[in-house]
Protein backbone atom coordinates (compact mmCIF):
# COMPACT_ATOMS: atom_id res chain seq x y z
CA UNK A 1 0.00 0.00 0.00
CA UNK A 2 1.32 3.56 -1.08
CA UNK A 3 0.80 7.03 0.79
CA UNK A 4 -1.14 7.72 -2.85
CA UNK A 5 -3.49 4.97 -1.93
CA UNK A 6 -4.77 6.72 1.27
CA UNK A 7 -7.29 8.85 2.72
CA UNK A 8 -7.84 10.19 6.10
CA UNK A 9 -10.88 11.82 7.71
CA UNK A 10 -10.04 13.86 11.03
CA UNK A 11 -13.27 14.76 12.83
CA UNK A 12 -14.26 15.61 15.83
CA UNK A 13 -17.65 14.72 17.53
CA UNK A 14 -19.55 14.16 20.86
CA UNK A 15 -19.41 10.02 20.80
CA UNK A 16 -16.51 8.51 22.53
CA UNK A 17 -13.54 6.79 20.75
CA UNK A 18 -15.56 3.32 21.96
CA UNK A 19 -19.05 3.93 20.85
CA UNK A 20 -17.50 5.37 17.32
CA UNK A 21 -16.00 1.57 17.09
CA UNK A 22 -19.11 0.28 17.71
CA UNK A 23 -20.65 2.67 15.07
CA UNK A 24 -17.92 1.30 12.44
CA UNK A 25 -19.28 -1.98 11.12
CA UNK A 26 -23.03 -1.01 10.72
CA UNK A 27 -21.91 2.11 8.79
CA UNK A 28 -19.97 0.37 6.68
CA UNK A 29 -22.79 -1.95 6.16
CA UNK A 30 -24.95 1.26 5.83
CA UNK A 31 -23.02 2.65 3.31
CA UNK A 32 -21.92 -0.18 1.40
CA UNK A 33 -18.51 0.55 0.87
CA UNK A 34 -16.26 -1.67 -1.11
CA UNK A 35 -15.07 -4.72 0.27
CA UNK A 36 -11.98 -3.48 -0.45
CA UNK A 37 -11.42 -0.39 1.69
CA UNK A 38 -9.83 -0.83 4.44
CA UNK A 39 -10.85 1.38 7.31
CA UNK A 40 -9.20 2.02 10.94
CA UNK A 41 -10.52 4.39 13.51
CA UNK A 42 -7.62 6.61 15.30
CA UNK A 43 -7.96 8.58 18.36
CA UNK A 44 -4.29 10.79 18.47
CA UNK A 45 -2.09 11.01 15.68
CA UNK A 46 1.36 10.16 17.67
CA UNK A 47 1.85 7.47 15.08
CA UNK A 48 1.35 9.55 12.24
CA UNK A 49 4.09 12.58 13.20
CA UNK A 50 6.73 10.96 12.17
CA UNK A 51 5.39 10.05 8.38
CA UNK A 52 3.88 12.59 5.16
CA UNK A 53 0.66 12.67 7.05
CA UNK A 54 2.07 14.56 10.42
CA UNK A 55 1.59 18.29 8.71
CA UNK A 56 -2.95 17.43 8.23
CA UNK A 57 -2.35 15.67 11.62
CA UNK A 58 -1.15 18.11 13.22
CA UNK A 59 -3.24 20.69 11.51
CA UNK A 60 -6.28 18.56 12.66
CA UNK A 61 -4.82 18.76 16.48
CA UNK A 62 -4.88 22.29 16.62
CA UNK A 63 -8.17 22.84 15.08
CA UNK A 64 -9.54 19.96 18.17
CA UNK A 65 -10.28 17.06 15.96
CA UNK A 66 -9.01 14.37 17.88
CA UNK A 67 -10.24 11.16 15.71
CA UNK A 68 -9.01 10.19 12.39
CA UNK A 69 -10.49 7.28 10.06
CA UNK A 70 -8.08 6.30 7.44
CA UNK A 71 -9.32 4.57 4.39
CA UNK A 72 -7.11 2.48 2.03
CA UNK A 73 -7.64 0.75 -0.67
CA UNK A 74 -3.92 -0.66 -3.20
CA UNK A 75 -3.93 0.65 -6.56
CA UNK A 76 -6.99 3.13 -6.04
CA UNK A 77 -6.00 6.59 -6.40
CA UNK A 78 -6.44 8.32 -3.29
CA UNK A 79 -9.15 10.87 -4.63
CA UNK A 80 -11.12 7.51 -4.99
CA UNK A 81 -10.26 6.63 -1.65
CA UNK A 82 -11.18 9.78 -0.77
CA UNK A 83 -14.75 9.89 -2.43
CA UNK A 84 -15.48 6.49 -0.65
CA UNK A 85 -14.37 7.73 2.72
CA UNK A 86 -16.76 10.49 2.11
CA UNK A 87 -19.87 8.66 1.50
CA UNK A 88 -19.02 6.59 4.74
CA UNK A 89 -18.11 9.88 7.10
CA UNK A 90 -21.62 11.06 5.89
CA UNK A 91 -23.48 8.30 7.39
CA UNK A 92 -21.58 8.01 10.76
CA UNK A 93 -22.88 11.91 10.79
CA UNK A 94 -26.70 10.42 10.46
CA UNK A 95 -25.91 7.40 12.50
CA UNK A 96 -24.83 8.87 15.74
CA UNK A 97 -27.18 11.30 15.00
CA UNK A 98 -24.83 14.41 15.18
CA UNK A 99 -25.66 18.09 14.43
CA UNK A 100 -23.13 20.76 12.64
CA UNK A 101 -22.82 22.15 15.96
CA UNK A 102 -20.99 18.66 17.44
CA UNK A 103 -19.42 17.48 14.21
CA UNK A 104 -16.39 19.00 12.31
CA UNK A 105 -14.66 16.65 9.79
CA UNK A 106 -11.52 17.40 7.20
CA UNK A 107 -11.36 14.59 4.27
CA UNK A 108 -7.34 14.53 3.36
CA UNK A 109 -5.53 12.71 0.12
CA UNK A 110 -2.46 13.07 -1.68
CA UNK A 111 -2.16 13.45 -5.46
CA UNK A 112 0.81 14.27 -7.60
CA UNK A 113 2.79 14.99 -4.12
CA UNK A 114 -0.05 17.89 -3.17
CA UNK A 115 -2.53 17.61 -0.14
CA UNK A 116 -5.69 17.67 -1.37
CA UNK A 117 -9.10 18.10 0.80
CA UNK A 118 -12.60 16.36 -0.55
CA UNK A 119 -14.96 18.79 -1.90
CA UNK A 120 -17.01 20.42 1.31
CA UNK A 121 -14.42 19.71 3.54
CA UNK A 122 -12.87 22.19 6.15
CA UNK A 123 -9.50 22.92 4.94
CA UNK A 124 -8.87 24.52 8.02
CA UNK A 125 -9.13 22.36 10.81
Amino acid sequence: MSIDDESYAFFGCDETYEMLQKWLPRVREMTRVPGDLELELMNGFDRLKSTIWAEPAEAAEKGQLPYAIRGASEGKPGSVVCGELESFMLNLYKAIEATPEDFRAVIVYRENGQFKFAEGSDATP
